[in-house]
């Protein structure tokens, strides 16, 4: 595995901690977001970071909160 690559599950936690521990606004998690896209491969997925389900859903309820 390089670095350049991550579980889906990952990306998911990463953003989570952003949103619960780092208490960052949606503005800020979807840089974050922007920023893994343009780099980073999903190990388990054909999707992107910024296209998968599981991550837009997650988006999706950082904004609503």
């Amino acid at each position: 595995m390089s670095y350049l690559q991550a579980k889906v599950e990952t990306v998911l936690e990463f953003l989570s901690s952003l949103f619960h521990d780092k208490n960052l606004s949606y503005s800020a998690i979807n840089t974050a977001r922007s920023a893994l896209s343009t780099f980073l491969i999903l190990l388990d997925s054909n999707e992107t970071v910024r296209s998968h389900p599981l991550i837009n859903r997650l988006m999706r309820g950082v904004f609503q909160l």
